[in-house]
């Protein structure tokens, strides 16, 4: 393990110490099987995204497109080198779309970072997704920088869990439009498997949880990089 895999491995540990300080103070809401895997692989993955906005200076985009702007593959595909991930990066057909013949075959090959450890899902199926829409940081095939986020990347979703089931290589995640009805019980939106709230990363690189009575406005304001609403985090 070299210097670079232990620090990180020693920042989500305290990630998680501090979270799961965090829920412990509201035991009434937190039931006690809250895994510490789900808070540590939203930070892996939320490290993994910072990595590549270090290196290109963008966050990257929620898909890739061919030439004719139709989605080929998801954002969870280009971080996968940053995830200590090379070999299964090298082995996808980046000039062809996530379900062709070749791409389809390394569903399986999912890591188990993109899948939270009590979700019941199938083989393949990713349950970590962006907020995507018009204004988010995940505006489609465009890429926003961290100065473009002039609401705070502390008051702005970077990542969030979802009930929805997503071939973890496919161009799909959190339309904006789920977020107008809150937290989402039935798995269109943000949601979790935890109940009573979801684990969301902020693009300051805080993951902290989201409770399910946040207001819908207030949910929507906070997945959105520029809207100028100031949002008191402390206090969701």
């Amino acid at each position: 393990m070299n210097i670079n895999t232990l620090t990180k491995l020693f920042v989500v540990v305290g990630v998680v110490v501090i979270l799961t300080a965090v829920l412990l103070l509201r035991p009434n809401r937190v039931p006690c099987h809250v895994r510490h895997l789900c808070i540590a692989n939203s930070h892996r993955i939320d490290i993994a995204l910072r990595d590549y906005q270090g290196r290109y200076g963008v966050f990257p985009p929620a898909y890739v497109t061919d030439a004719d702007g139709k989605p080929l593959y998801s954002w969870r595909v280009l971080i996968l080198p940053f995830l200590e991930e090379q070999e299964l990066y090298n082995q996808f057909k980046l000039d062809e779309p996530w379900d062709s013949e070749a791409n389809r075959k390394l569903l399986d090959a999912c890591p188990s970072v993109y899948r939270c450890p009590q979700a019941n899902a199938k083989p393949g199926m990713a349950t970590y997704a962006m907020v995507v829409g018009p204004g988010t940081i995940s505006d489609g095939p465009n890429s926003v920088s961290l100065e473009e986020i002039t609401d705070g990347p502390a008051r702005t979703i970077l990542l969030a869990e979802t009930l929805k089931r997503i071939p973890w290589t496919a161009p799909i995640d959190i339309p904006l439009s789920t977020l107008e009805a809150g937290i989402d019980p039935h798995g269109g939106g943000i949601g979790s498997n935890h109940p009573g709230l979801a684990v969301v990363v902020f693009a300051d690189r805080s993951v902290r949880p989201i409770y399910d009575e946040i207001k819908p406005e207030t949910l929507r304001a906070l997945a959105t990089i520029a809207d100028g609403e100031v949002i008191d985090t402390n206090k969701l």
